[in-house]
């Protein structure tokens, strides 16, 4: 974490990448508190109030950066088949590689789901399904993956009609895509329900109002939908110098206040109901302050760094989690540090558990991004027009700045001097 320059702007927005690392970090974060490895003591009953909603809002945050990051980085002329083309170089082989993993390590416990769960994660189409049989199939995190791979459809039947929309327009569609969020579960959820509803879930939904509910305010790609072109919406509108600044600190207090405030929702609301606004606040204001030159927490080259690892850590940490975190409790009767596996692990065994299997989630995350994901993406976008430099040719931003430094002499002030970064893609 670094402060920058007075002066110095930021067009490749670098503090967005540091937040999708540490969105990835709050998922992490949940799913070790999931293992329960402290089950049965008091420490379990504080870390599942506090914790386990925290990766509700890194998801979220997902979702929302998704789109902004898009929206930010369009190419120039680009078609739908690039765009695409692109999407697919970056996501797929990597997820087909981790499938395969996954596989192999439920096959092994005697889990491995049928035929038509298994296609359906392959293809990308099992967030589609309310059944948990199929949304949290074989790697059960790859359903907001599912969503993505819906939003890169979507994203070119509506970049360009965005773009041409009134700002008045995109300010109030932003705000009835929050309002939708918050309120569209409810109605559709007295309407509809599941059939035959499962004798027992993977994750229970009671809480959420039931397996339709549930599903529909979470998994659902077409709800989910809303927070992308929010976030789409939202770059926009910050390229047009048309959202509050809101200065990063105080930004992060709102996250904070929407996520305190979360932990005392109920129903589906507690699923993005106390932190979509305040991400979406994160967002910009990140943004703003890296187009101004203006302090902000999260940028810096080792967030940066980790940024670019989190696709590929968030396929393969759910994975390290079941097939390392079940040690765990053996190990604390091994070690004598407990008489029997169903004992709470000590603290103490469970603060050394956490950086472990962070290690080495982001090692074989790392392993992922430099053996599969990148060799794949220069090979599959090769074709692709660049400039004399050899870097690809982007959007130009026409970024209204004095909205963001307070003058056109300030230092967020358009100009070509040696500091000024050109754009470059960041994506999710």
């Amino acid at each position: 974490m670094t402060t920058t320059p007075p002066h110095r702007r930021f067009d490749r927005l670098p503090s967005l990448s540091g937040l999708r690392w540490f969105a990835a970090l709050l998922v992490f974060t949940t799913h070790f508190v999931h293992l329960e490895l402290s089950k049965g003591s008091p420490l379990q009953d504080v870390l599942d109030t506090v914790l386990t909603r925290t990766g509700l809002a890194g998801v979220s945050a997902f979702f929302l950066l998704s789109g902004f990051v898009l929206t930010w980085s369009a190419r120039p002329s680009d078609t739908a088949r690039s765009f695409l083309r692109r999407r697919f170089a970056r996501v797929y082989p990597s997820h087909l590689l981790v499938a395969g993993l996954a596989a192999l390590l439920m096959a092994g416990g005697g889990l491995l789901p049928g035929p038509k769960p298994i296609l359906a994660n392959l293809l990308l189409v099992q967030s589609w399904s309310p059944s948990q049989t199929y949304s949290l199939s074989l790697n059960p995190v790859t359903w907001s993956l599912s969503c993505e791979i819906f939003f890169y459809l979507v994203f070119p039947l509506v970049i360009g009609a965005m773009n041409r929309a009134r700002t008045s327009s995109l300010q109030v569609f932003t705000g009835a895509s929050f309002l939708a969020t918050l309120v569209l579960p409810a109605i559709v959820g007295r309407l509809f329900t599941v059939a035959h509803p499962p004798a027992e879930e993977l994750v229970d939904t009671s809480g959420y109002g039931g397996p339709f509910t549930g599903w529909f305010a979470n998994v659902f790609p077409g709800m989910r939908l809303l927070e992308f072109l929010a976030g789409v919406s939202i770059a926009i509108l910050v390229r047009r110098g048309a959202w509050p600044r809101i200065p990063a600190g105080w930004a992060f207090a709102i996250l904070a206040a929407g996520y305190a405030n979360e932990l005392w929702l109920d129903g589906y609301l507690q699923l993005v109901g106390g932190v979509e606004i305040p991400v979406a606040i994160l967002i910009a204001s990140l943004a703003q302050a890296d187009l101004a030159g203006s302090w902000s927490p999260v940028r810096g080259r080792r967030a940066a760094k980790l940024g670019e690892l989190t696709y590929a850590f968030y396929l393969v940490h759910f994975l390290v989690l079941i097939g390392l975190g079940s040690a765990v409790k053996p190990l604390a009767v091994a070690l004598g540090a407990t008489a029997d596996r169903d004992a709470p692990v000590p603290v103490w065994l469970l603060l050394a558990a956490y950086p472990v299997l962070l290690a080495v989630a982001l090692g074989l995350g790392w392993a992922v991004h430099r053996g599969v994901e990148q060799p794949i993406m220069r090979v599959l976008t090769r074709g692709r027009r660049k400039t004399g430099t050899g870097r690809t040719e982007l959007v130009p931003l026409r970024v209204d700045t004095t909205a963001l430094s307070g003058g056109a002499d300030g230092p967020g002030a358009t100009g070509t001097g040696p500091e000024r970064e050109k754009p470059a893609p960041i994506g999710i």
